[in-house]
Formats: C-alpha cells, structure tokens, sequence
C-alpha cells in the first residue's frame, strides 16, 4: 500500500534534539531550518556569523566547526530581517521579521519586544543596525527606534517624516557631528548633540537628495558614502559627486577592513562583489561562475573573502577557490509534499499559489537519510533547469525509483543509481491548454498493480497513467471541470483513484474496470456539494486521505466529509457523511465553515 504523502509547509519540524548525532529520545523537538539562502554577515571575533531569511548559524574560522542558532537553543523567534555585531558591547543583535529582537551576548539571550508590540498601521520591518556609544540605531518601515544596549530597553523613538509622520529609513551614520538618515523622503541629518531628536524639525533635509532612492549611508575614513539608485555618491563639502556605478544592482554594502565591499547582482547572470579602496578605486573583483550566484552581503578575514549568496549559502573564498559552508539541512523552505519510504524522507521544495498559478520554485527536491539531507535542484543537477515547482512525489516499491511532479516542468524520475529521465512531449503528458510549453504535474500516486497514476492539470487529459510495462494512457474525464484541473490523486483499497479537482471542481472517484486499456468498462463518480450530489460540505476540496478501515476522509473548505462506502461508490446511495461532534449541549459537524489543507492518519487509525 502506498505511503501517504502530506503537506511539508514553511519549514520541517520533527522530533528530536541533536542536529548532528543519533534519534534523541522521544517528546524533545528538532528542527531542519534551510540554510542555503544566505542574506547577511557579521564577524564576532574569530567567528563569521551567517544569517538566512529563517535562521542564523555561525563559523569557526580556527576551527572549521558549524554552530545553529535556533529557538531550541534560546532565540525567540525564527525569521531573520537584519543582524549586527556591535564590538563594544559585545552583542549581536537579531531583528526578525516580525520586529522583534534578541540581543546574543554570549551565550545569553535578552529579548526586547517593544517594536513587535507596538500598535502600529504601516510598516514595522527592521531594514538596518548602525551602533554607536553604547546604543543601537534601528531603521525601520516607521522611523528609528534607539536601544540603549546597557539597560538593554528602547531607548527612544524618532518619527523623521514630514510633519513628524512615519517615514521608512533603510540606513543610518554619523561623521560625529551629524546623524544621517537615508529615508524614503531622501537623505536627512540632525546635529547629534541636539536635546530633543525626537522632534522631526531637528531633521533636515540634505539639499539635493530630497526624492526616494536613499537606500543606505555609511562613513568611512572621514568620507560620507550615499548609496542612492544603484549609485554611490561621496560628500564633497556641499557636493555629493559620483563615486561608483556600474550596469549592475547594488543589493548591500559593507565595510570590512577599511574597504567597502559592494554586493552586486545583475538579471539572468552571475552576481559578483567589487572591493573598493575609500578613494573609489576597485582593488579586487570577487566573481565565480556557477559558484557565486547573486551575493547579499561579504565581508574580510585574515585575506579571505566570504560572501553570503542567496543561492549557495556561505561562500569562502581563499586564493581564488571557492569553499561552500553550509550546515546540513534542507537547502530552503519546502511547501510542497513529503512522502516517507524504506526509512528516507522525500521533499517536494515547489509550491503554487491559491489560484494554481506558478511560484517558479526552483528549489527542486530533498532527500533526508541517516540523519543526512541532499538535494536536487538546477544549482547542482543543470538538467532540472525546466523543473520548477515540484509539488508532488511517489515512490515505485519494486525498484525505488522516486517519481517527482513539476508543476510546469513535467514528470522527474530519479533511479536509484542517481539518474534523471524527465518525461515532458515524449510522452503523454499534454501540455497545458493555452500555455504550450506547460507540462503541469500536479498529482502523483501508484496502485496497487504498479501503476502510476498522474494528475496533468490543465491538459485536455486531465489524468494520465503510465503502465508497470513503461507504456501509456490518457483519459478524458467526463465532467466539465474549470481549467481541467486535477491535483492529488489517492488510491484505495480496491485499486480505485480519488482525484481532488482545485478550482471548485468538487472530488472524482475513478475505476479502470477490468484493463486500463478497454475504457468500456470505466466507471467515473463526481462528488460536489449538496445531497444527492455527493453532499460535501463546499465544491472547494483540498486533499483526501484513507483511514485503515479504508473509508475516505476529504478536507473541504467548509469542513470534513467521509465516504464509508468505497467499495459501493458508483452505486447511487453511495455519498458523503459529514462527522457530528458535541460542543457543550451542542451538536454541530467536524470543521463546520473552517477550511481543512491536509488530513493524515496515524497508526492507532
């Protein structure tokens, strides 16, 4: 019987408490956060700390050991926005991305939730740290917010704006004798020893930079640097002069050992990072192909250049090689779904939106074993370039073939001697109506005579089966169905397919009869909403799942229904119940007006 795949959201938690050794015992959590898209640096002491969108990990530059960051080991959130080491204090401080804040000293975690708290309408996001005498400056989507790291409290809060309005400011300096704020009312400067910053008239305007594009300042060697539409620009006493541009998009900078390192990226092509000297002169240019991919953030260390890449996580590089440091873990987050066999865990990374449209997912597929994660996607296996948006994966128990569905990109089937053979217009899988170089797998299941059933959303056949002999069969299913559309497919116990139909289509049961090939003896059952129909709660069906009694479950949105009669389907009395539960002196049905995404069964049924 097939394993039951279910829906793997955000990131995967799963029992456990070592990231790195043996099953920890039973009821600790653990967790397998992705670390390969990397978005920012910090150096803390011999320690080059990495941040992700979801997590942090640090590296050892002495000695080469990974360390994770998480709220198992005390962080209070997962999501990171912004991080920066202050050397004074010795603290990291840790925005995430619901504007709350660790301050990491050590071993020690203080956290401040002012901001997260704040009654605010608008934008809270934390876009950038600057420290300076013993406090942290916090740009924000509002204004800036000030933490005092020895009482380790906010501080204050300054709302620049027009008319002391919120304003978003994305960085922030000082040349000690003026803030500087890049905002998104142009560059701003207040004198710093004015008694009352708060006060939005104390902040000026910079003659000349008054418009949106002022995205980040900094100070270096008694120069004032603008970065402002992908250009820096340089003060000049009442000038501000070009400094730098280029074609390419400047994503960050940072000053790392009184050079200024330029993050850039550039559409469809290798990013690279410019190192620059304080008189604007390129000393290095840091770029590999294939290796380097679209970097966020680099830094210095003893002669070695590490930069963050959003598509390879932590890179080093040292005397013109390119050294990837990653933790083990997933590559990035997975909405797609999982599907357990033969004691490994298969991952689908892809998703689609709610409409069924393509999120262009590149992130391909994993694979867990022995406490090991490896994955598969276009960075590694070029050959799954066209194969995005993986959704949807099964096993084949006779050879362990895994069989993955691109929603988009067709059928991928992995052999267990690590080959690729991916079936698009060789096979027949049809393109999607409308869309021509669209092979949309949304939906894959084997029965129970090896066969594999396929849902081809969007095709004129909408259900494909590709035979244990390797040949194969479309059908045309026999119900008007909005945009042809067919998604999980779940087979009983009596060799019968269950197709979810998205778009409020309702759920269709499906018997080949006695071959696949004689579709005389096909037998189609339709269930949508109401009496008589097939009585589900709502034509939006979300998933199925079949219990060990074999009745089927089905998520709705607007509840549960099962179907006890499985084996009597296609007679007429066959349909739908819809569970009651009591609530207080109440009786009312499972999940009434509630929308339910994913259903699984465990071992006591």
């Amino acid at each position: 019987m097939k394993s039951k795949p279910i829906i793997f959201s955000f990131f995967l938690l799963i029992i456990g408490s070592s990231l790195f050794a043996q099953l920890p015992p039973v009821g600790l959590w653990r967790e397998h956060l992705p670390y390969g898209s990397a978005i920012q640096l910090a150096m803390v002491n011999n320690k080059i700390f990495c941040s992700t969108p979801y997590s942090i990990f640090s590296y050892n530059t002495t000695t080469n050991e990974l360390q994770k960051y998480s709220r198992i080991t005390g962080l209070n959130e997962t999501g990171i926005n912004a991080f920066s080491y202050d050397d004074v204090s010795q603290t990291l401080l840790i925005a995430y991305s619901n504007s709350n804040l660790d301050l990491l000293k050590g071993s020690q975690v203080i956290n401040i939730n002012d901001i997260k708290r704040k009654s605010l309408n608008g934008d809270k996001t934390i876009y950038n740290i600057f420290f300076y005498a013993g406090k942290a400056y916090l740009s924000t989507g509002f204004g800036i917010v000030v933490i005092d790291l020895d009482r380790k409290e906010t501080a204050a809060t300054y709302m620049i704006g027009t008319g002391g309005n919120a304003v978003k400011v994305s960085g922030l300096t000082t040349d000690g004798n003026y803030f500087y704020a890049a905002t998104r009312e142009g560059l701003k400067k207040a004198d710093i020893h004015s008694p009352n910053l708060a006060d939005n008239n104390n902040w000026q305007s910079v003659p000349g930079l008054s418009s949106n594009g002022c995205t980040d300042i900094i100070f270096i060697q008694n120069k004032l640097l603008l970065l402002k539409n992908d250009s820096l620009l340089i003060n000049n006493g009442n000038n501000w002069d070009l400094f730098y541009h280029d074609t390419y998009h400047l994503e960050r900078m940072h000053i790392s050992n009184d050079k200024i390192l330029l993050s850039e990226t550039i559409p469809n092509l290798d990013g690279r990072v410019m190192v620059l000297n304080s008189t604007g002169t390129v000393q290095s240019t840091i770029q590999s192909p294939g290796k380097i991919k679209i970097p966020k953030d680099a830094l210095i260390y003893n002669g070695d250049y590490y930069v963050a890449d959003l598509f390879g996580g932590l890179r080093k590089i040292s005397n013109n090689q390119v050294e990837n440091i990653v933790p083990n873990a997933p590559f990035e987050k997975s909405s797609g779904e999982m599907f357990f066999h033969n004691d490994k865990l298969y991952v689908c990374a892809g998703e689609v939106n709610d409409a069924w449209q393509y999120s262009y997912n590149r992130y391909g597929f994993y694979q867990f074993e022995n406490n090991y994660w490896t994955f598969y996607n276009q960075f590694n296996y070029p050959q799954l370039d066209t194969c995005f948006d993986i959704i949807t994966v099964t096993a084949d128990q006779r050879n362990e073939d895994i069989y993955y569905g691109s929603y988009g990109g067709g059928l991928v089937q992995l052999s267990s001697a690590n080959q690729f053979t991916i079936y698009k217009q060789s096979s027949l899988l049809k393109n999607a109506i409308g869309d021509p170089t669209s092979y949309r797998v949304s939906g894959l299941c084997f029965d129970t005579d090896n066969n594999l059933w396929i849902s081809n959303y969007g095709s004129p056949t909408p259900l494909v089966v590709k035979k244990a002999d390797n040949t194969w069969k479309a059908f045309y299913i026999p119900f008007p169905l909005a945009e042809n559309a067919t998604a999980q497919i779940l087979v009983d116990d009596y060799n019968q397919e269950w197709i979810v139909s998205p778009k409020g289509n309702g759920l269709i049961c499906f018997n080949d009869g006695n071959t696949i090939d004689n579709t005389g003896d096909d037998k189609w059952k339709y269930f949508r909403f109401g009496k008589g129909n097939g009585n589900l709660p709502d034509n939006i069906v979300y998933c199925v799942a079949k219990d060990k009694d074999g009745f089927i479950w089905i998520g709705t949105a607007k509840g549960i229904a099962v179907i006890q009669c499985p084996d009597q389907v296609f007679s007429n009395n066959c349909e739908a119940i819809l569970p009651i539960v009591q609530n207080g002196n109440f009786n009312g049905y499972l999940f009434s007006n509630e929308e339910v995404k994913t259903i699984a069964v465990d071992g006591a049924n």
